[in-house]
């Protein structure tokens, strides 16, 4: 073999052995790369999981809210549809009886006709023979009973003349007779009578109208208090007396606003509360007569608002009653009316612009009414204290309005001593803050986030503490209205869809954001699991062993078996709040979106244990 052949081929076998041996002897390969490498791979894939679980959470969410948004407006529209159907059911009902009793007054005119008819064609033959018809068969005599129906005229009269202001004995027009003349000879009963007999109207429509515009140039002529807030409640009477046959007199309408919108804004001054001890009010009955033009001139806007609906003139009303004053020293009355007629404007008229006093009243305690505790021509507001005060005024001296003294004032607006009035006024004012934070709700993307949520925020702690102190009160469940109602608006602002409002959680201050935390943990964590169970075995535990006398809840309730098993198994029980599994579910996603999940844990476990401090280590 050649000897250049031998030598390569050694020196590859060298070369191949030299990579064996440094294989063999080298280092080993360096853990830490292996472990980082592996760790990145790891969390990469972490990351992939965590980011499609998020996906899926929020698609779950944006679903659940789109469903909840979906029902919500789908309960609104079947909501809207029903009470239109209700107020279509009612105004069929008015013209069928419309429509009845025009049937019997022209069914009776034509009996009437005929009988006359009759009656003249028929003769009498003097020349019979008497004799003839005492010898043939006897003749048997048939009586035809025609029942005598009254028209709707004479109705109409009835009702306008036995008219009276509820508490008084007299009616109405018997207080303008002594009041109001129209001339020395004349006085305005017998004129108002007088013309609606004289005038030659059958049909109830058109009746209706011409008493309307007969009191409306009546009140053209007249300038007492007194007759003006009279006349204004035989308007109101004759808008309510049979709304059907009314329809389509937008005329009348638009005259009764007016003259309406024109009182209140001439006696506006005197809708605020009286100051018994100032200067000012030394002429006490002058300042309650003229306050009783405002309180009728409102109920009768209300009463045209509900029969007509305004039929476009909202506008016009409502911006010249802009500068109506909206305070705490306005008679709830009034703030209730001017509610109602609030209810009647559609939410793209500027209805937030109006509702914005109402928001500094939620919290206000609204309890002196003694101004002014009469009932209204609509409702039954107070316990009608101040019609003794009317009586005084009215017929004190003989044909004057007779003033009253301070003393008589109090003695005979006193109410304190009435609970059940009381109890009934409170009841109101929940009515009424539930009818404003209705409002508020239809038109809370026109008010803002800062001047509305402080509020609410307020009034839900408010409402928990008094539930939670008088769990039993019959004025729970109207409180517990009054929560959801502003939970569900405090949910909406924070989970605005459109995109129109910016964060309404986070612009608040500090203090009002752990206020709203605060009472929302007690909406979140309100159902302890077991509590129902504990507080059952507890209240036996104590019966049996007879550790107390004093009876657990209330001593003539507990007599009673079922009322007792009530108040202990269910939510009267003082230790629960009974709310809506809505509004515990809203309550829980506005505090999601806000409050991460260790600080929720701390405020359950701080809830749980009074014990527990924020930042201790806990299960």
């Amino acid at each position: 073999m050649d000897q250049d052949s031998f030598d390569g081929f050694d020196d590859f076998d060298d070369q191949e052995l030299d990579n064996q041996l440094v294989a063999l002897t080298g280092p080993p390969p360096d853990k830490d790369m292996m472990l980082q490498g592996e760790n990145s791979i790891l969390r990469s894939k972490i990351e992939t999981i965590n980011r499609t679980h998020d996906k899926e959470i929020k698609g779950i969410h944006d679903r659940f809210q789109q469903a909840l948004k979906k029902q919500e407006t789908t309960m609104g529209t079947l909501s809207e549809q029903i009470e239109s159907l209700k107020n279509d059911i009612i105004r069929l009902e008015d013209e069928k009886k419309f429509l009845k009793n025009e049937k019997q007054s022209l069914h009776q005119e034509y009996l009437n006709s005929k009988k006359r008819k009759l009656s003249s064609t028929q003769s009498v033959d003097n020349t019979a023979d008497l004799s003839s018809t005492q010898i043939g068969n006897p003749s048997t005599t048939i009586i035809h009973y025609l029942p005598v129906l009254p028209n709707e005229k004479s109705l109409f009269l009835e009702h306008v003349t036995n008219l009276s202001i509820s508490g008084l004995t007299c009616c109405t027009l018997d207080i303008l007779e002594k009041f109001s003349h129209i001339s020395p000879q004349k006085n305005l009963k017998d004129f108002i009578l007088g013309t609606l007999i004289n005038c030659n109207l059958e049909r109830l429509d058109e009746l209706v109208a011409f008493y309307l515009q007969l009191l409306l140039e009546v009140l053209n002529n007249q300038d007492e208090p007194i007759v003006i807030s009279l006349i204004l409640s035989l308007i109101n009477s004759g808008i309510s007396y049979r709304p059907a046959a009314l329809k389509g007199q937008l005329n009348i309408v638009e005259k009764v606003c007016d003259k309406v919108l024109h009182y209140i804004g001439v006696f506006k001054k005197y809708t605020k509360l009286v100051e018994l001890f100032e200067p000012v009010y030394t002429n006490l009955h002058d300042e309650f007569v003229k306050k009783l033009v405002v309180i009728y001139a409102m109920d009768t806007l209300v009463t045209t608002s509900r029969v007509f609906q305004f039929h476009g003139l909202e506008r016009d009303i409502i911006e010249r009653l802009d500068r109506f004053p909206v305070s705490t020293q306005t008679p709830v009355k009034l703030l209730i009316n001017y509610l109602d007629i609030l209810e009647t404007i559609p939410s793209e008229a500027r209805l937030g612009t109006y509702l914005v006093p109402f928001i500094r009243l939620l919290n206000v305690q609204l309890d002196s009414i003694k101004s002014y505790n009469m009932y209204g021509l609509n409702d039954q507001l107070g316990n009608n204290n101040d019609v003794q005060l009317l009586k005084t005024i009215l017929f004190g001296v003989p044909q004057t309005l007779s003033p009253i003294s301070l003393s008589t004032f109090e003695q005979l607006t006193s109410y304190d001593s009435d609970t059940q009035f009381v109890s009934r006024f409170n009841m109101k004012i929940l009515q009424f803050k539930l009818k404003a934070l209705k409002l508020m709700q239809k038109a809370q993307f026109q008010l803002q986030s800062n001047d509305m949520i402080p509020e609410l925020c307020k009034l839900i702690g408010i409402q928990q503490n008094y539930i939670t102190r008088f769990p039993r009160c019959r004025s729970t469940h109207l409180r517990l209205k009054l929560i959801n109602v502003m939970i569900e608006t405090i949910h909406t602002r924070v989970y605005d869809q459109s995109g129109n409002l910016p964060d309404a959680i986070s612009t608040l201050p500090s203090e009002v954001l752990s206020d709203l935390i605060v009472v929302l943990a007690k909406i979140t964590f309100s159902k302890i699991p077991n509590l129902h169970t504990s507080f059952c075995e507890f209240g036996h535990d104590l019966r049996l062993k007879k550790r107390n006398t004093v009876p657990l809840v209330q001593d003539f309730k507990e007599t009673n078996p079922t009322q007792l098993y009530y108040m202990e198994i269910e939510t009267s029980n003082g230790l629960e709040v009974p709310y809506d599994d809505k509004t515990i579910d809203l309550s829980k996603d506005i505090l999601g979106k806000y409050v991460t999940s260790e600080d929720a844990d701390e405020l359950y476990d701080s809830i749980l244990n009074p014990s527990f401090r924020p930042g201790q280590d806990h299960v």
